[in-house]
């Protein structure tokens, strides 16, 4: 966990974030529930959005350098 100004981040994270978790943070205490809740489905969407983003982006580039590094295969044949 890295801490960046105030916030204890951890980049290794693979869970979604809780309502709980939200409320428990100093800048969101005075959130209700519902709100929280709608906190984390907004997070959870920009994530979404973003990782599409990112795949979209560098999708062309991954296809590219499979296809460069494919381009001397040649299968084993089996003989008959």
């Amino acid at each position: 966990m890295e801490k960046v100004e105030n916030a204890h981040i951890d980049w290794a994270r693979e869970q979604d974030v809780t309502a709980e978790e939200i409320l428990a943070s100093d800048e969101f205490k005075h959130l209700s529930e519902a709100q929280a809740k709608e906190v984390v489905e907004f997070v959870r969407t920009m994530s979404t959005v973003f990782y599409s983003l990112y795949k979209k982006q560098y999708e062309t580039e991954i296809e590219i350098e499979n296809n460069e590094t494919n381009n001397n295969y040649e299968p084993i044949k089996n003989a008959a």
